[in-house]
């Protein structure tokens, strides 16, 4: 859900939060219909005061794209069980 945010021309790389929300909008503002599986490396998103858990984010993307959305992973390169989740989401998805 974080994205990164760059000028080729600058050496910092800032990370727009959020940013694959904003993605999900511009697809159901543009009338796009496609279904989205998430796939991150994050357990929490936002910074000081404002952080969202994974499973808050997944719930809220949920409610806010019914059509879209298909759920989350959370990617582990340790780990295998991400694998077999993302499977079956797209199944799941695919199956619509």
């Amino acid at each position: 859900m974080n994205l990164p945010n760059y000028d080729p021309h600058e050496s910092e790389v800032e990370s727009l939060l959020f940013a694959g929300r904003d993605i999900l909008h511009e697809l159901a503002r543009l009338e796009i219909r496609t279904r989205i599986v998430v796939v991150t490396q994050f357990e929490q998103f936002g910074e000081g005061g404002d952080v969202t858990t994974l499973d808050e984010l997944s719930q809220s993307l949920a409610q806010e794209f019914a059509g879209l959305y298909n759920g989350t992973i959370y990617y582990h390169p340790a780990q295998d069980d991400w694998k077999s989740g993302l499977g079956d989401l797209i199944e799941r998805a695919m199956n619509k």
